[in-house]
């Protein structure tokens, strides 16, 4: 977890599940992309973490507590909406785009 902090310079993170749970396998699912998505995800029999941005806390955050408490090897990592957050490169990128097409590509926007 820690490399994934720095690696994503987040300061914060918060983690459902067993810390020391053996992970091969991981989906990211950025944003408040919603319960549907992100359960769609942690349904896949061999994934263990999923990473996200902003889960509704009485639906995912539940659905993977539950999943521990069955003795499931599932965990969840909320990487928050508090910047830099999860949708922060998209987000820069966008603007850029934005910027590049509306200005016929000379741009102020780095």
């Amino acid at each position: 977890m820690s490399d994934l902090k720095s690696r994503l310079k987040i300061h914060v993170m918060r983690v459902v599940g067993d810390p020391k749970l053996t992970v091969r396998k991981v989906a990211l699912v950025p944003g408040a992309s919603g319960f549907a998505k992100e359960t769609r995800a942690l349904e896949i029999s061999d994934l263990q973490v999923l990473i996200t941005g902003e889960p509704r806390e009485w639906e995912t955050v539940e659905y993977v507590a539950d999943a521990v408490t069955e003795g499931k090897p599932k965990a969840l990592i909320i990487l928050s909406h508090i910047p830099p957050s999860s949708r922060d490169g998209g987000m820069h990128t966008m603007a850029k785009d934005i910027c590049q097409r509306s200005a016929g590509g000379i741009c102020a926007c780095t």
